[in-house]
């Protein structure tokens, strides 16, 4: 089958969406089933792997199909899907954008490669497909803006717009970055008006221990700080369930020298599997506002 684009037509994208919908309502592709590759989907189409990952994740935000991770795309169960029908997404968000702080860039520009920062690279896109297909499920709107690692730091045009794109598209805004600072935490959250959360971590295998230590107690003590002086008092954390343990302690003082009450399921302790990912991003996702 081969879908050509012409003028007045709809974009290509939702008319394979549509025609892989029909089919699985009609049970060609049975719930539980595995799809074909996008690859091999892409060449039964017509199209190109880019065009058929966009319409595939036109069902994934449907919550009609899902992405397991290593495994491959598969039609989800009707008994478990969610709408994204106007009546499911009343008291909750209605789209949410990801803003992936990306060195791939800045890499790109170098003559060498840095094996650890590819490490952390696959560690944030893995938050960021943990977010996504959480967000599928709820029948909220996913999107995301890559944003180069250079930019970010310097506070750069490029990242100054992404933020205010986000900020009037969106109910609510995603970092996913390999280190955030205090001043630069402060700086984005003081740029928009929605709610912001922020996916970082410190766990860069070639770091030295106390640097790791130092950094993640004390970044994110005053990032928190900053946040309760804005007048939050639900502030959920990740943290690594068994080594790192200086972000949780941060979260703790910081509740107890504010004098707030201690949640103690807002401490999400998950490691790097995607898995763990996708569950604290439920979790997170399904909170009340309040």
């Amino acid at each position: 089958m081969s879908m050509i684009q012409r003028p007045g037509r709809k974009p290509i994208t939702q008319n394979i969406a549509k025609d892989l919908r029909h089919k699985i309502e009609q049970q060609v592709y049975s719930p539980g089933q595995r799809l074909p590759t996008t690859l091999d989907l892409g060449k039964s189409y017509g199209v190109s792997p880019v065009t058929m990952v966009k319409a595939v994740n036109h069902l994934k935000e449907e919550g009609i199909l899902e992405t397991r991770s290593g495994v491959g795309i598969f039609v989800t169960d009707p008994a478990t899907r969610v709408s994204s029908t106007p009546a499911n997404l009343m008291g909750t968000m209605g789209q949410l954008t990801t803003i992936l702080i990306s060195r791939t860039q800045d890499m790109m520009a170098s003559e060498q490669v840095d094996d650890s920062l590819l490490y952390l690279e696959g560690i944030k896109q893995q938050m960021v497909s943990g977010v996504q297909e959480t967000a599928g499920l709820f029948g909220i709107r996913h999107h995301m803006a890559i944003v180069a690692q250079s930019d970010f730091e310097t506070r750069s045009t490029s990242m100054l717009g992404a933020l205010q794109q986000a900020n009037d598209q969106s109910d609510a805004i995603v970092i996913a970055c390999d280190r955030m600072d205090h001043e630069l935490g402060l700086w984005i959250v003081e740029q928009v008006q929605c709610p912001v959360v922020f996916l970082s971590f410190e766990n860069h295998p070639m770091s030295p221990l106390n640097v790791v230590i130092k950094d993640t107690y004390y970044s994110t003590y005053q990032l928190l700080e900053s946040l309760i002086d804005k007048g939050y008092r639900r502030l959920g954390c990740f943290g690594a369930p068994d080594r790192y343990l200086g972000r949780r302690r941060a979260w703790r003082d910081v509740h107890e020298d504010r004098h707030i009450p201690l949640d103690q399921t807002l401490f999400y302790p998950v490691g790097d599997s995607t898995v763990e990912i996708q569950k604290a991003a439920k979790h997170i996702v399904n909170l009340p506002k309040a």
